[in-house]
């Protein structure tokens, strides 16, 4: 889901066998990006995670993946509200994503009432945090 306008290192992707995806339609925002993994993705199941989340908990993504198993989308709840950005997706729910991005919706959340969404409780996740600002970066790095 990488923005094609931004330079991205080739040398990396060989490295890591990563694969960039770009969206299938620009300026559609993250649901776009979203319904462009899911839609090429090999397997049933996709875990999207937004670049700006430094840490990983490995057990709570393991959590995620096997509650996919009986839903369409199970999407973390945090003391923020929804975080559609560390969620798991199956490909069931590109149906619901394609609908909401032809009817002229850009929100993640739009897709849940439509979809089978698990809303997955995060509670105090000390490790779970989106670095937005300069600010918020200069805290995580002192803090490590």
């Amino acid at each position: 889901m990488m923005d094609p306008s931004v330079p991205s290192s080739p040398k990396l992707r060989r490295s890591t066998r990563i694969t960039a995806i770009p969206d299938r339609v620009l300026g559609k925002g993250p649901l776009m990006g979203i319904a462009s993994a899911v839609e090429a993705a090999r397997h049933d199941r996709v875990f999207v995670i937004a670049c700006d989340i430094p840490v990983i908990d490995l057990d709570t993504a393991k959590r995620m993946l096997a509650l996919v198993e009986d839903f369409d989308c199970v999407i973390p709840m945090s003391p923020a509200g929804h975080e559609p950005l560390f969620a798991v997706y199956r490909k069931s729910a590109l149906r619901a994503m394609c609908e909401v991005l032809e009817a002229g919706e850009r929100r993640i959340s739009a897709i849940f009432p439509r979809e089978r969404t698990h809303l997955f409780d995060l509670g105090h996740a000390p490790w779970y945090r989106n670095l937005n600002t300069r600010e918020d970066v200069a805290t995580f790095l002192g803090e490590r």
